[in-house]
């Protein structure tokens, strides 16, 4: 929210303000994830303008999409693999309790014996 009041301040002395057709102001309604369609298809979903990039070549634009999309393929895959890995860390955490809980009773069983 600062920076984009900078850029507006700073705008007025240069007489440049086509940034602000493409840096809009930040709503809540921006903010949805790029996979998170909620009921719409892949085709039909309209993409919020924080996932478009601009300042770059018009050519080159549709090549930097696709590898931005590909970009966050690879992050939501490395979360949810890490999702998953602290699932099973919990899992391996709670079988090495009930193991060392029975050997502390096996133990005691010999002693006592």
């Amino acid at each position: 929210m600062c920076a984009r009041k900078a850029l507006v301040a700073l705008s007025e002395h240069v007489d440049h303000v086509v940034w602000e057709r493409k840096l809009q102001p930040l709503k809540k309604s921006h903010l949805q994830p790029m996979g998170d369609l909620t009921g719409q298809s892949q085709g039909t979903a309209i993409m919020s303008w924080l996932w478009l990039t601009y300042g770059l070549a018009d050519d080159d634009s549709e090549g930097l999409q696709d590898s931005l999309r590909i970009e966050w393929c690879k992050a939501r895959a490395h979360r949810d693999r890490w999702v998953e890995e602290m699932q099973l860390l919990l899992e391996e955490m709670q079988r090495i309790l009930l193991f060392l809980d029975w050997q502390a009773r096996q133990w005691d069983e010999r002693a006592g014996a």
